[in-house]
């Protein structure tokens, strides 16, 4: 097992912190891809959300500062957006400016998680969204562990 220190947890959090602020938030239909770098299928995989700062199209920041192994997205910033097409998220990419997650990009800086109502990377209060409707994360951060 390997242990880190906390400033080692924070340092690398808080690194994160600064290289994935400017990055926007997908969320797709469909089975998820194998990888991060991976092009999305647009026969199997759908753009539900878009994610922004306050709906506007502006980039998504966290805090520059990390706590406990963790950073939190900036507390400034409303991370919100008009759902495109009605569906079931089942995975979400969070990309760095100016892609846009959707082709073949191994030199890309992306996360790629689940979506779901427990148990996922991204957690949502509800399953199915609905075209025209807002969507709203109250809540994010990234956290680093000890590795087991």
């Amino acid at each position: 097992m390997s242990i880190q220190s906390e400033q080692l947890k924070n340092d690398i959090a808080a690194f994160y912190g600064s290289h994935m602020s400017g990055s926007l938030l997908y969320l797709f239909s469909g089975t998820p891809p194998t990888s991060a770098e991976a092009a999305i299928d647009p026969n199997v995989n759908t753009l539900i959300v878009t994610v922004s700062d306050n709906d506007s199209g502006g980039d998504l920041n966290y805090d520059t500062s990390a706590a406990a192994g963790t950073v939190q997205k900036d507390p400034n910033q409303v991370w919100s957006g008009t759902v495109l097409n009605s569906g079931i998220p089942t995975f979400f990419r969070l990309c760095k400016q100016p892609d846009n997650g959707t082709s073949y990009t191994p030199s890309a800086a992306r996360l790629q998680g689940t979506v779901g109502m427990g148990g996922a990377d991204l957690n949502v209060s509800r399953t199915t969204f609905i075209n025209g409707e807002n969507f709203l994360i109250n809540f994010a951060s990234n956290s680093q562990r000890d590795v087991r």
